[in-house]
């Protein structure tokens, strides 16, 4: 199935991480390990989810039938991390460089067991996948595939260029998501398993777990 690549839905893969997310200490990978990573049967998750039936008619009509499949397509990969200009994607690192209003990043820390309070900050790119086409070619082996959204080394979403949003979050700050507990929430509050809400979709979080909060 395609989707198309919008600043909101690319926004709400950030804060789903929906695609390949980096936390923590930082460790530099480049184009060809992460496409190589994608060239995998177990990366594709190829699979029939249904049916599809076609009308035909020329002379007279009849109904035709195709299987529907469903697989993976590396789109984009998501890069989150602490410092300005600092991705660990070395070859896109410098679409992110610090600029006026955007210059800095790092976290608070404190010696304090309840460090969930005090707020981590994350830069955020999301480009295209550097292995698109070369997965396609792989898929297409498996017989039916479809070709991905993304187009390779496209920035979709810089986080240091929405400076206004990532940083202040505005205006998604005033939305009923953001205020209302229980909205639009990843995890689940009665499975224990939270990881936080998803607006305002913005760079600082509150978040114990670096890997969640990123």
């Amino acid at each position: 199935m395609k989707k198309n690549l919008n600043k909101k839905s690319v926004k709400s893969r950030i804060a789903a991480i929906v695609a390949l997310s980096l936390a923590g200490p930082v460790q530099a990978l480049d184009s060809a390990t992460i496409a190589g990573s994608a060239i995998s049967p177990d990366c594709l998750q190829d699979r029939v989810v249904g049916v599809c039936f076609w009308l035909q008619c020329d002379i007279g009509c009849k109904v035709k039938t195709s299987i529907k499949v469903k697989h993976y397509i590396p789109d984009a990969v998501v890069t989150s991390y602490i410092s300005t200009g600092d991705s660990p994607w070395t070859e896109t690192a410098p679409m992110g460089m610090p600029i006026p209003g955007a210059e800095g990043g790092g976290e608070g820390v404190t010696s304090q067991a309840n460090e969930e309070n005090v707020a981590k900050f994350k830069n955020v790119d999301v480009i295209g996948h550097p292995g698109n086409f070369i997965f396609s070619g792989f898929a297409s082996g498996f017989g039916y595939s479809c070709s991905g959204a993304g187009i390779p080394y496209v920035p979709y979403f810089i986080s240091t260029l929405d400076t206004v949003g990532w940083r202040y979050n505005v205006p998604e700050i005033a939305y009923p998501e953001s205020l209302v507990p229980g909205m639009r929430e990843i995890g689940a509050r009665l499975s224990l398993d939270l990881w936080g809400n998803l607006y305002p979709r913005g760079g600082f979080t509150h978040q114990a777990d670096d890997y969640k909060g990123a």
